[in-house]
């Protein structure tokens, strides 16, 4: 796994857990499928639905940055960085190809 400078998994492009069923439509829901079972689906909207659903179709960074449009804005490539560095640390993405422990 390539560990970007702040501690995260850097470029990608990374995988969805098998440990972890989610479904798009009107919302986007998450839910972990360890144990300890009984855990509330994680709703996720507006652009974090947007990112999970490029990590879904095994999209890198700049590709989801890209696909967000137009963020000119500063920082918001650091605020995706963010969210998908959460995201590998709570064991829901990994690095493409990676084993994920069940």
């Amino acid at each position: 796994m390539e560990v970007g400078q702040n501690g995260g998994v850097s470029e990608g492009p990374w995988e969805i857990s098998p440990d972890v069923a989610w479904v798009s439509g009107e919302r986007l829901l998450v839910l972990d499928l360890r144990p300890p079972h009984g855990r509330r689906p994680w709703r996720l909207s507006d652009s974090a639905a947007v990112v999970w659903e490029c990590v879904a179709e095994g999209m890198t960074l700049a590709e989801i940055v890209a696909e967000i449009g137009d963020v000119d804005a500063p920082g918001v490539a650091d605020d995706i960085r963010a969210f998908l560095d959460e995201l590998t640390a709570m064991a829901y993405i990994g690095p493409c190809g990676a084993k994920t422990a069940t």
